[in-house]
């Protein structure tokens, strides 16, 4: 052990001593985010393209030095604007603008910054220290850097697709900023290499304690108003997503204002959300009695999704046109589900559950009555003609059974009456 004698009245200081104490000092620092080194840094170094390179090292830490160094000369012209000088060899270069952001080049020449934590707290700093226009610039700033070249039309770096979304959600998440979301949404969501990145943030976003709330009220918002059809279609794809699984209603809800856009493309994205539904056995009651209520809903659009939803996932062939997984085994369909003389045998109070809670529970009971009886009538032939029309003799006996106000009464309800008629129509 190193000792050095200061004198007489002096403790003796030791090279470990001496270690442990920076080391004490960088945790304190790590701790307060490096408020005070940022802030003198800052200070000492005001050219905007060391600033740049700073920022850009902290979004993109361990990326090679040449994509940091563009992203950074992107930043500095976004924020410079149009009249920005090219960078040439009158700049500094990555040496030099590495060595002046205190960081290193490791052997496989990528960017690393040497102090703990300093990479989320540049960003921090940057961020409380700047007006919301600077912060506005900086999402979008990171919206694109996965687009090699910075070309909004250029292909996809899938890495740095999800360095970049674990960025966003990271940040989202530790500063509660569901803001963040929405800024880089508008360009991920028109990019097929980035939609995924983008359903996935929001996906474990609508779910985590921090910013869930703030979320899944965006994408409400979201479904119910963007004119945007990528973004309807990356809500429908997190509403088939596993956050279904533990908001199946809100998903179902917000698929529902998908349904009422007239946008063919957003309507496939709410059947393969749909059917993706489908193919978990807990959440198929529900999906059943929401495609109900907008059978009977006065938007004819969605009126009219509902039932070829119901079509669709009456035909377990069909599903594979809209499902994400092709190779997956088709789950049991409606019909297989609800319906056939085997079938009724079997479950008639599921059967009676599900028919007659959606029939007759709740406001509008007549209309959900009239348009159930009209899906009847109007059923498609599925090759089966004898099977189908014993099907629908077991279903309006079924609902004729499910109604309540028939079993107090003798009289003939209106819900008894309609299905007595669609009886002798079938």
């Amino acid at each position: 052990m190193l000792t050095t004698q200061p004198g007489p009245a002096g403790p003796a200081v030791t090279a470990e001593s001496d270690a442990g104490r920076q080391l004490v000092e960088a945790l304190v620092s790590a701790y307060r985010n490096w408020e005070v080194e940022l802030t003198a840094w800052f200070h000492h170094h005001p050219d905007p393209r060391h600033r740049a390179f700073l920022v850009a090292a902290a979004a993109l830490e361990g990326a090679p030095a040449g994509r940091v160094l563009g992203a950074a000369e992107a930043l500095d012209a976004r924020l410079a604007g149009a009249d920005a000088p090219p960078a040439g060899l009158g700049h500094a270069g990555v040496r030099t603008l590495v060595e002046a952001v205190d960081a290193y080049l490791d052997d496989d020449h990528a960017v690393r910054y040497r102090r703990a934590r300093y990479a989320e707290a540049v960003l921090d700093f940057v961020i409380t220290d700047r007006a919301d226009t600077f912060q506005r610039e900086l999402w979008r700033w990171v919206s694109e850097l996965p687009l090699r070249g910075g070309q909004r039309g250029g292909p996809v770096d899938r890495g740095l697709a999800t360095r970049s979304a674990e960025l966003v959600l990271h940040t989202a998440l530790r500063r509660r900023t569901p803001e963040i979301l929405g800024l880089v949404a508008p360009a991920w969501s028109r990019r097929a290499g980035l939609r995924g990145a983008l359903v996935h943030v929001l996906g474990i976003a609508a779910l985590s304690p921090e910013i869930g709330a703030a979320v899944r009220q965006q994408l409400y918002r979201w479904a119910q108003g963007s004119s945007s059809p990528a973004v309807l279609i990356a809500v429908a794809e997190v509403c088939g997503g596993e956050f279904a699984d533990f908001y199946v209603e809100q998903a179902m809800v917000r698929l529902g204002h998908l349904a009422r856009h007239d946008v063919a493309e957003v309507d496939e994205a709410v059947l393969t959300a749909l059917a993706a539904l489908w193919r978990r056995p807990a959440l198929r009651q529900q999906v059943l009695l929401r495609l109900a209520y907008w059978l009977a809903d006065d938007q004819p659009r969605r009126a009219a999704l509902a039932a070829v939803a119901l079509d669709l996932l009456g035909r377990p062939e069909q599903q594979s046109r809209v499902a994400d997984d092709p190779a997956h085994d088709p789950a049991p369909s409606p019909a297989d589900q609800l319906a056939g003389p085997q079938t009724l045998v079997r479950q008639p109070d599921a059967l009676t559950h599900v028919l007659g809670r959606t029939v007759t529970a709740g406001p509008a009971a007549a209309r959900r009555v009239a348009r159930l009886r009209a899906l009847l009538a109007a059923w498609p032939a599925t090759g089966d003609p004898a099977r189908q029309a014993e099907l629908r003799r077991h279903l309006v006996d079924q609902l004729r059974r499910a109604d309540p106000i028939a079993a107090r009464s003798r009289s003939a309800p209106l819900l008894s009456s309609l299905l007595s008629s669609a009886a002798e129509e079938l």
